[in-house]
């Protein structure tokens, strides 16, 4: 029976890597040994969420989904991607110096549990933006767009295995409006580019 580790919380959908050996010995006295990894969780199905990160207001938001179970192989599912705007705080903050870690002075560590209010992974969604629903094909994979304004979104998806056990995965999406006078949401800094490379001329 694989035993999940009792500190992790089903709410979180952890997925748990467990080995297993095998030694076998033949009538001549040779052993041979072998070993393999599984995985396994509450649930049987994982899914992802992939996009480039450079976007902007002139494109379409293009999106990639892929449903697998927990040991990557494709898995058709069905579920719905909602996008919400994130919520911004009504001024940019900065993580404290110290606690980002560049207080070589300082002798007290930071706060183990210590988070990035600059950080928008950690704000809060906002006000919903556009629905849709997706249906993976065999290979475990399927592709939505949608035109999104320059901002700060969130885009969640719900899905379910086969034993009706609930499936999700987030991703942040920054829209970019390259041509604007200033940045438009409220972080300290953003360095982007829609290439990290350049031939001559």
């Amino acid at each position: 029976m694989a035993k999940p580790d009792p500190a992790a919380a089903e709410t979180d959908e952890p997925v748990f890597r467990f080995t297993i050996y095998a030694d076998v010995t033949d009538a001549t006295g040779e052993t041979r040994t072998d070993q393999r990894t599984i995985q396994a969780g509450f649930a049987t199905l994982q899914a992802e969420l992939a996009l480039e990160a450079w976007q902007t207001d002139t494109n379409p938001v293009v999106t990639k989904l892929m449903t697998t179970t927990l040991d990557g192989e494709p898995q058709a599912a069905v579920g719905k991607v909602s996008v919400f705007r994130l919520k911004e705080p009504p001024h940019v903050l900065r993580r404290p110096l110290v606690a980002a870690g560049y207080a070589p002075w300082a002798r007290m560590p930071a706060p183990a549990n210590d988070r990035d209010p600059a950080d928008p992974e950690g704000w809060e969604a906002g006000a919903l933006v556009l629905e849709k629903e997706f249906a993976t094909d065999a290979a475990g994979k399927a592709q939505l767009a949608w035109p999104l304004g320059a901002g700060l979104y969130r885009a969640q998806l719900e899905t379910k295995d086969r034993f009706g056990r609930r499936v999700s995965a987030r991703r942040t999406i920054h829209v970019l409006k390259p041509d604007a006078a200033q940045l438009e949401v409220k972080i300290p800094h953003l360095v982007a580019a829609l290439s990290w490379s350049l031939e001559p001329g």
